[in-house]
């Protein structure tokens, strides 16, 4: 019996904003998930994604870890 939550965390490009403000967000959000999310199994990517291959290829990591719920922000 699985006894552990499996999350994923995206973060996205949001559009007409600085690249730097997205960033500094994917930092934020990563750092809040880390540490209220904590009991949890985070599955996220390292870094922002920025275009439609990385996110398949995000998707496809959470398929194989068997991500339960996706928190995505953008």
């Amino acid at each position: 019996m699985k006894n552990q939550l499996n999350v994923g965390l995206i973060v996205t490009l949001s559009g007409r904003w600085p690249r730097e403000l997205p960033i500094e967000r994917h930092r934020e959000y990563t750092a809040w998930a880390q540490e209220q999310l904590k009991d949890m199994n985070l599955v996220m990517p390292d870094h922002m994604l920025t275009t439609p291959e990385e996110v398949n290829d995000a998707i496809s990591m959470m398929r194989q870890s068997q991500v339960d719920a996706v928190v995505m922000v953008y």
